[in-house]
């Protein structure tokens, strides 16, 4: 994408300049269904809290290139101290084993063991492997009402058919390989680009 294609954009967006607030390094995908493969998984830190970020690469249409980045939540409490709601947990851990499930891999429930720090560490490893595994990726909008600019992302994701390459017997990569050694991603994310506060979040919204 040229600059000027990133201008046209940031435009598109709704950015204005004269609020004097820049636009978040992130952007997200629109309602739709895509083609995506599984690009990166990692275990960062933005100031005090740890996340687990898993990113989607989109492989064809309009919007090819362009990333996605779910962020499953395990931690214990919110950010008002309370405890995190067991729906919120079992919505994460249904969508890491999903994910699983899209590169063949099973995650086991002993990976949750232990605090959300050490559970994000466990699954790591667990997921790399599938990096690179193409899926389809169906996204929609649930409004939320406490802030109605950053609607709830809901995710469906399907098998798809993969490129007739052999794929390595052991596709873990080395520490030389390895792009996202260190977690490295060349994101840099602040505490507004991630998951905002779920727990003002309805069972079934």
């Amino acid at each position: 994408m040229s600059l000027l294609d990133v201008a046209n954009k940031l435009d598109e967006s709704g950015f204005d300049p004269n609020k004097g607030k820049e636009a978040s390094g992130r952007t997200e995908l629109p309602e739709g269904e895509y083609l995506v493969s599984f690009d990166n998984i990692t275990h960062n830190a933005s100031g005090d809290k740890d996340f687990l970020m898993l990113t989607f690469k989109v492989l064809q249409g309009e919007h090819a290139d362009e990333t996605e980045s779910i962020f499953p939540t395990l931690a214990e409490t919110t950010s008002t101290g309370k405890a995190m709601p067991d729906f919120v947990i079992s919505r994460a851990i249904s969508q890491i084993k999903i994910v699983g499930a899209m590169c063949d891999i099973v995650v086991p429930n002993k990976v949750f063991a232990g605090n959300s720090t050490q559970a994000y560490e466990a699954i790591v490893p667990v997921l790399r492997p599938g990096i690179g595994t193409m899926m389809k990726l169906k996204k929609t909008f649930t409004e939320n009402k406490k802030n109605p600019d950053r609607p709830y992302s809901n995710y469906e994701f399907s098998k798809a058919k993969q490129p007739s390459m052999p794929k390595p017997e052991d596709s873990t990569p080395t520490d030389d390989e390895d792009p996202f050694k260190d977690a490295k991603t060349g994101m840099e994310i602040n505490s507004n680009d991630l998951p905002f506060d779920v727990s003002d979040m309805k069972e079934n919204a």
